[in-house]
């Protein structure tokens, strides 16, 4: 076999994981995206507060430190802008958490609907601002890709019900948009929904955060490069974790 001097070979058992994790709120994903190693938080969300221990933190919640910082009025700008610059400086031990997807859209949106340009007829141009949410949402996601550092990104999930008879036919990632919601989950390795069990023992009521990371009718896009039989695994990176693959493979052998 030719061997080309600009080609590489490298095994990936510690390749970078870009995980999609979405859920209801108020269900614990941001403190179960915080398992995972040497975490820092895009903060978008503010939703930190209780958390019991010390975490990497950057504010982009704060329009004020991110017109110092950046010199960009608009958080989702300096966001990009922070991927594409100082974010290529972590490490793969590190973990990158997006915090939430739902709240930087919303700022997305207004930072978009205020570049939008005009038509001829004196409205906004929806063709041009939906050209240019799917090609951020596209960049962003791209960026993810060009990490050394592990990437979560968070994201609420919304219910498709019917519409005469509204029975839950399943799940989706909260995000607006026809062209790139459909193809987000080709940027990330796994694609995680966030779960819980409830179980009343002694009168009282025990809950347990779950991640699903098997497909099934309700959401069939689900995926992990965690190789296991389970559909179901503790909310917490290490149940993931591609080395617990490794040994367990050693000790088969």
């Amino acid at each position: 076999m030719k061997i080309l001097n600009y080609m590489k070979q490298e095994k990936y058992v510690t390749a970078q994981r870009r995980v999609l994790l979405m859920g209801p709120p108020k269900w614990g994903k941001t403190w179960s995206a915080l398992t995972a190693p040497n975490p820092i938080v895009a903060d978008f969300d503010r939703g930190l507060a209780g958390y019991p221990n010390e975490v990497y933190t950057i504010p982009f919640y704060d329009t004020k430190w991110v017109m110092n910082t950046f010199k960009i009025k608009w958080s989702a700008e300096s966001f990009l802008k922070w991927l594409q610059t100082d974010a290529l400086q972590l490490d793969k031990d590190q973990t990158v958490i997006v915090d939430s997807l739902s709240t930087l859209s919303d700022a997305l949106t207004v930072e978009l609907d205020a570049k939008t340009p005009l038509t001829r007829q004196g409205e906004k141009d929806s063709f041009w601002f939906w050209r240019a949410w799917s090609q951020w949402l596209c960049d962003m996601c791209n960026a993810f890709t060009r990490l050394q550092a592990n990437v979560i990104l968070i994201t609420h999930e919304q219910e498709i019900r019917d519409s005469e008879t509204g029975k839950v036919l399943g799940y989706k990632w909260l995000l607006k948009g026809q062209d790139f919601p459909p193809r987000m989950s080709q940027f990330f390795t796994d694609v995680i929904r966030q779960t819980k069990r409830t179980e009343e023992l002694k009168g009282k009521v025990k809950e347990t955060f779950l991640w699903q990371i098997k497909p099934d009718s309700l959401f069939p896009l689900l995926c992990t490069r965690y190789v296991t039989e389970d559909k179901f695994v503790p909310a917490n990176w290490s149940a993931i974790e591609i080395s617990n693959n490794n040994e367990q493979q050693k000790e088969q052998l």
